[in-house]
């Protein structure tokens, strides 16, 4: 790996303009991710600017330097001579597939990710499945140059394990995740904000979606726990398919099933699943990228075109259940 951080800065070295991209519907380890190499960037005099096609949620407006996240998708039209992808699976989640943005593939992109299913789109790969965030890789390269960061880094770091660790409790909650937890804790990094809006928060409407969930929660002969959100709960509920974070993993918490399903729709006509297991045999990433998604082996996702149709069976026995009276 440490040739690869090497290369990192070589290609860094050579580029005046640099891309830093985040996942299109960020979450906090893309973001602390991108937040803290920017940094980075701007402590080597690089220039540098950060885009995600998706603004980021407002709960996430705590992370330092979070201004410096564009949306708007005109910056793209300057001449960059590197892109520095970071917790990308694969490229189109950055969300530049569009022809308009094509042209942006043909530059020298780096790709650091820790994610299983990430399919090496970069011109450099740095890829450590092994690593329970993507700022954790982050970190490893800052500390092999020895690049001294601040409290405001060290939260951007912190952040993003914490986030992808689910506060410590997540199975990818290794030896390796305490001691850089510590030692970002020793530099500043504050994860107090992260902590009290993403796990110990919840508005009322959150609260009726997270019932829904619950409610509509069933078991399939597969002995797979599903649970399916329509739009209209959604509409009914005035919520959106953030307020739905953290549902899987509670789901997850029956004991004995084989693996845990979420499934919502949105607005857009486009399907997503969470999916969640404690089984050691199962490898999740393999499903979700059936379906053109990724992951790790015991938490993947995937979002993919389409509609729920719902089917109904009925069938009258009578009270000895001895046979089939009527099916329909």
């Amino acid at each position: 790996m440490e040739q690869k951080y090497i290369k990192i800065n070589e290609l860094v070295s050579e580029a005046e303009k640099i891309l830093v991209v985040a996942h299109k519907k960020p979450d906090i380890d893309t973001l602390g991710s991108v937040l803290a190499f920017s940094n980075y960037l701007d402590f080597l005099g690089k220039e540098n600017a950060v885009f995600c096609v998706d603004n980021p949620s407002k709960d996430f407006y705590f992370l330092p330097f979070i201004s410096k996240v564009h949306s708007d998708v005109s910056i793209l039209e300057d001449d960059y001579d590197l892109i520095v992808c970071l917790d990308l699976g694969d490229f189109n989640m950055s969300g530049l597939h569009l022809d308009s943005q094509i042209k942006i593939k043909s530059k020298k992109i780096i790709n650091i990710d820790h994610h299983f299913s990430n399919n090496n789109f970069g011109f450099l790969n740095v890829i450590d499945d092994k690593a329970p965030s993507t700022t954790v890789i982050v970190y490893d390269f800052f500390n092999y140059f020895g690049f001294k960061f601040d409290s405001d880094v060290s939260t951007c770091l912190l952040s993003g394990l914490y986030s992808d660790t689910g506060s410590f409790k997540h199975s990818n909650t290794d030896s390796r995740a305490y001691e850089v937890a510590f030692s970002l804790m020793n530099s500043g990094g504050i994860v107090s904000d992260l902590s009290k809006t993403l796990f110990n928060t919840k508005k009322i409407k959150s609260l009726k979606i997270w019932a829904k969930a619950f409610e509509n929660a069933f078991l399939t002969e597969n002995n797979v726990l599903v649970s399916v959100i329509t739009y209209k709960d959604l509409i009914k509920t005035g919520t959106s398919p953030e307020d739905l974070s953290g549902v899987i993993e509670y789901l997850n918490m029956v004991p004995g099933v084989s693996y845990s399903l979420l499934l919502f729709e949105n607005e857009d006509g486009f399907l997503k699943g969470s999916l969640r297991t404690k089984n050691p045999k199962i490898d999740l990433s393999k499903i979700a990228q059936s379906l053109g998604g990724g992951g790790h082996s015991k938490a993947s996702g995937f979002l993919c075109k389409g509609k729920l149709n719902f089917k109904t069976n009925l069938t009258i026995v009578p009270s000895d259940m001895s046979k089939k009276l009527l099916s329909f």
